[in-house]
């Protein structure tokens, strides 16, 4: 027998199957074309790789997921026959799908034909809404697990690989996910939820499905960075790529299902792969699907209700029915407003919510329970502090202090400065899941012809905004611009209590939450202005208003 972890070899015997070839490795384990002896039927093998089999979490959720994918009988999705052990490793044995996965297919020919890539999706949609009907979310989808395979002169995709993905709380941060020896292999296609540990339903697929889309078209993957790192801050904060060219200009709506599919925000995506499918399927001719919203998710894959407007959304998409497989009907002019209830993801308040993160405060909680204000600190928890320093080239001449003490999911954060701008709000937030440092002076670009540093301009270093530390009311990534509800005084003395995320909670005590207060005088003349144009955050107030004048890294200091 091969010893643990090693390849198997051809002839050798496991579990009554017969290995005949290697047909591919990865990231999850190494696939074998395997003989049934007793049968004399050909099945694929696939053994799950050591790492994954040494976290007793995922083996223990990989077994209870493989029954639940065992049950699925659907023409789309690659059937399982057996699960076991091979030397203390699980294996499974599955239909063996002849012909080519679709990362192959496109490294092979490049961009699929529009049509093709909507008949595609289609097939994929339906696999993922059979899944999402039995509460199973696959985690994984992207190229490499959709086989082609022409059957009866028919090209029909297969979806594998359900409930292999590896997910633990231990490995949800971009700093994990980004370790050495430990680069997640799929960065490509990961939503930000997965990258910050959100919540993760069926939306979760939906938004991988729409990255798998987009690479259909145009051949390349939707966010190809020069590192993993790059890859997983596009998705946490740079708007879904446009396509270009030709395509763009015959299929003018592609864009707009692309754009849905991929919100930074789940609540903004797809209740439905179906959907989803549906609404491309229109796009070919130019139109969009205008038939009611479809929810086919139960329980884990199914999207929570968070409010009495997502209550009823969920409620009037809710349907036992199977949906129609395409088409629909379709509307022929693209709306320039918003949906009832959601963001315009036009407007520059969605692309500031994009841009700064919201996806982590909607991942967690609509918006963050408020304890106290201005009541003492908790007696015990753990104790971050940083010093405030001045941002490079936004002529800051203040400081300050920053801290947090935090017990569970209780943050008790103080901020206190002197020496900035008076009688004009400073806004105040906790940033996390970037590098946890603050931009240096090389981060400086020229706006209206001066050099300064923007916020967008540190995300990379201090990751989106979390927390907005306003001294009423919600904090939650809702609150970012609500300039009424900040200190308006250069000499601020902050305290507040509140409940973070356990996302958040877990950045703060793996030293990567940054506190930055915004707002400089950059011309020293005393007032907000617009010498260095409008915000790119919102083009309503100028850029002084939202550039970083403060900036503070907290470290751990003391505690239990």
């Amino acid at each position: 027998m091969a010893a643990r972890g090693s390849q198997l070899e051809s002839g050798e015997f496991v579990a009554g199957y017969r290995i005949d070839e290697l047909i591919s490795r990865g990231g999850m384990g190494i696939v074998y074309r395997a003989t049934n002896v007793a049968l004399g039927r050909v099945y694929a093998l696939k053994v799950i790789s050591p790492e994954l089999a040494e976290d007793e979490q995922y083996r223990e959720r990989f077994r209870r997921e493989i029954r639940i994918a065992a049950s699925l009988h659907h023409p789309n999705v690659v059937a399982i026959h057996y699960a076991g052990e091979h030397d203390g490793l699980p294996l499974l044995v599955m239909d063996f799908i002849p012909g080519i996965d679709l990362r192959a297919a496109i490294r092979q020919s490049g961009p699929i034909a529009p049509e093709r890539a909507s008949d595609l999706l289609t097939q994929v949609a339906s696999a993922l809404d059979a899944a999402h009907r039995r509460g199973l979310v696959h985690r994984d989808v992207k190229p490499a697990n959709i086989l082609i395979s022409v059957r009866d002169g028919e090209e029909r995709a297969y979806l594998t690989d359900f409930g292999l993905a590896k997910r633990s709380d231990s490995e949800s941060s971009i700093g994990a996910l980004t370790k050495t020896g430990r680069v997640v292999g799929t960065v490509h296609y990961m939503s930000p939820e997965q990258i910050t540990g959100g919540h993760i339903d069926a939306r979760t697929d939906i938004y991988a499905l729409g990255c798998v889309f987009f690479q259909m078209l145009t051949g390349e993957a939707p966010f190809d960075r020069d590192n993993s790192l790059a890859t997983l801050l596009a998705h946490l904060h740079d708007p879904p790529p446009s396509l270009q060219g030709r395509l763009a200009e015959r299929y003018p709506t592609f864009g707009l299902v692309i754009e849905r599919a991929m919100a930074k925000n789940a609540s903004d995506r797809y209740l439905s792969a179906g959907d989803f499918a549906r609404d491309a399927g229109a796009a070919l001719h130019g139109s969009r699907y205008a038939g009611p919203e479809t929810v086919v998710a139960t329980g884990e894959a199914r999207p929570p209700v968070t409010d009495q407007a997502g209550a009823e959304l969920l409620a009037a998409a809710d349907t036992e029915a199977e949906p129609p497989a395409s088409g629909g009907a379709p509307f022929p002019a693209v709306p320039t407003v918003g949906t009832p209830g959601r963001a315009d993801r036009r407007s520059p308040r969605y692309r500031l919510l994009a841009l700064a993160g919201a996806l982590i405060a909607a991942a967690a909680v609509a918006a963050i329970v408020v304890f106290t204000s201005g009541g003492a600190s908790p007696v015990h928890g753990q104790l971050f502090e940083g010093v405030l320093n001045p941002v490079p080239a936004n002529h800051v001449t203040g400081s300050g202090t920053a801290s947090i003490r935090l017990q569970g999911n209780l943050a008790t954060v103080t901020v206190d400065t002197i020496g900035l701008l008076n009688g004009s709000s400073h806004l105040m937030h906790i940033h996390a899941f970037g590098q946890g440092v603050c931009p240096p002076a090389s981060a400086a670009r020229l706006y209206n012809g001066h050099r300064a540093i923007s916020t967008s301009d540190g995300i990379p270093y201090y990751g989106p905004m979390v927390i907005a530390l306003t001294e009423t009311g919600d904090t939650s990534a809702m609150s970012m611009l609500a300039f009424s509800r900040y200190p308006s005084t250069g000499n601020i003395h902050y305290r507040r209590t509140i409940a973070v995320p356990a996302a958040v909670a877990r950045a703060i005590r793996r030293d990567n939450a940054v506190v930055v207060v915004h707002g400089i005088d950059y011309d020293g003349n005393g007032i907000y202005d617009n010498i260095l144009n409008r915000s790119e955050l919102d083009g309503g107030v100028p850029q002084e208003a939202t550039a970083p004048a403060l900036c503070a890294p907290l470290f751990y200091v003391q505690g239990y």
